[in-house]
């Protein structure tokens, strides 16, 4: 369980990930035109990023709805919270 603690010393760690360039651009609105192209474009910035897993395992402890979060959108994380509890 990583706690928003371990979060931020990870990035600390690190020194800088692809969102800290662009934090807007994680937080998509689904009702853009292009969300889709913001989606992937954004997964491809977390696959590049040090702390993915950190980041994914922050925000399916903390069931966060909102925002990219590990290369994973909200409804991505929601349909694997709902496969890890069969």
């Amino acid at each position: 369980m990583t706690t928003i603690r371990d979060l931020n010393r990870a990035v600390e760690a690190v020194g800088e990930t692809p969102c800290m360039n662009a934090p807007d651009f994680f937080f998509i609105d689904r009702k853009d035109p292009n969300a889709l192209n913001s989606y992937n474009i954004t997964k491809k910035l977390c696959n590049s990023c040090p702390i993915k897993w950190i980041c994914l395992d922050y925000a399916m402890t903390n069931h966060e709805e909102d925002g990219m979060w590990g290369g994973l959108s909200p409804d991505e994380r929601r349909a694997t919270r709902r496969r890890q509890a069969v």
